[in-house]
């Protein structure tokens, strides 16, 4: 199948199956490990600070299409993509969604991430923040999760028992 023939979602798999096959080569030779912290997956509302030009945009939905092709490209073992058993699949390289979540200030006019409080109405937390992690996890079968640095609504993301125990691995199943 020639790439030009195969939607966008195959052609990310396509290019991150070559990506991951480079990365076990040099873990292979010694040179580099098998956790890769990627894809960054926020959804960046203003382009225009932050890290906005290693995230897919603005859309939810794109985005976490994005990031569960991207996830299957980097794990899944030719042959094996199918598996029926996700906590023993094998995986090429392991791959970590980030920065869960409401995640979109790096330092921007005197804000910086590790201080930021992030102020987000249920709904929007819902639908556009955590919709891409919840297919990251879900179709991507990603094998973890990097928490973001700032607090949403006062709570330290990488300590809130909701986003990281009931959320992730309640009711989206984390296998990783």
């Amino acid at each position: 199948m020639m790439l030009e023939q195969v939607t966008w979602s195959n052609t990310i798999y396509v290019d991150d199956q070559a990506v991951s096959t480079e990365a076990r080569a040099m873990y292979n030779l010694g040179r580099a490990g098998l956790t890769y912290w990627s894809p960054n997956i926020n959804v960046v509302r203003d382009p225009r600070w932050g890290r906005a030009i290693e995230t897919p945009g603005e859309d939810p939905f794109v985005v976490g299409k994005y990031a569960a092709n991207y996830v299957r490209g980097l794990h899944d073992v030719e042959g094996t993509e199918n598996s029926t058993d996700l906590n023993s699949r094998p995986l090429k390289v392991s791959s970590c969604c980030k920065h869960y979540a409401a995640y979109d200030v790096d330092n921007w006019k005197g804000v910086e991430r590790y201080s930021f409080d992030a102020r987000v109405a249920e709904q929007d937390m819902v639908e556009t923040f955590l919709r891409p992690f919840e297919m990251c996890v879900k179709e991507g079968d990603v094998s973890s999760i990097m928490c973001s640095y700032n607090r949403v609504d006062g709570i330290p993301t990488c300590a809130d028992p909701k986003l990281l125990n009931q959320t992730i691995r309640g009711e989206w199943d984390l296998h990783g």
